[in-house]
């Protein structure tokens, strides 16, 4: 998804505040498509929001999403 790579994007300018509203957005079309269509959304911008924690040191958060990978 482009929300996906954009928060990417934004995630190497250190921009984090708006990498992680551009995976959310990601995450919230993704579960809202598989809904719809039945299938299993992507998770990509759930393993850059749990990577992108754990780099900033923020265990609790990171543990959250690796969670919701899993």
């Amino acid at each position: 998804m482009v929300c996906h790579l954009a928060g990417d994007v934004c995630e190497k300018l250190e921009q984090y505040d708006q990498a992680f509203r551009h995976w959310n957005k990601s995450v919230e079309l993704n579960k809202k498509r598989s809904r719809e269509t039945g299938e299993n959304g992507f998770c990509d911008a759930l393993y850059s929001i749990a990577r992108c924690y754990q780099k900033l040191g923020d265990k609790e958060n990171a543990r959250k999403a690796w969670k919701e990978v899993a």
